[in-house]
């Protein structure tokens, strides 16, 4: 249920940001996921090795970058949106505004997810 959640969320999110020309943002924010799930990926490789010490340490790894991109620069980054970018929609562009309320919702929940699936490798 969480991967589709997690799935209708950043299909919108992909959209939403191409539409409100919002690249920037969804760029950063694409990065910072992917990053995580570089390790992430290579954990998972490892653990169906007979790697497992070395999957131990790219755990760790992960668990670290995981915390620092997902739980701490998205969570900012969903913040500043909040806080900053949902008032810059002025005459004539301020149709755009309902789009960019969305994506914050959608981000939010982007952050929820990631903290709830960072209680779950613990």
């Amino acid at each position: 249920m969480e991967m589709m959640t997690h799935h209708i969320a950043t299909s919108s999110l992909i959209f939403s940001m191409i539409f409100a020309n919002q690249t920037s943002i969804g760029c950063i924010i694409a990065f910072l996921h992917d990053v995580s799930d570089i390790s992430a990926a290579v954990t998972k490789y490892l653990g169906q090795t007979k790697y497992s010490n070395l999957a131990a340490i790219t755990f760790i790894i992960n668990m670290v970058i995981w915390a620092y991109t997902r739980n701490i620069c998205l969570t900012y980054m969903v913040a500043k949106i909040w806080t900053e970018q949902l008032g810059l929609y002025n005459a004539p562009f301020e149709g755009y505004w309902p789009i960019v309320a969305i994506s914050a919702f959608m981000l939010t929940m982007l952050v929820f997810l990631s903290y709830y699936w960072y209680f779950l490798f613990f």
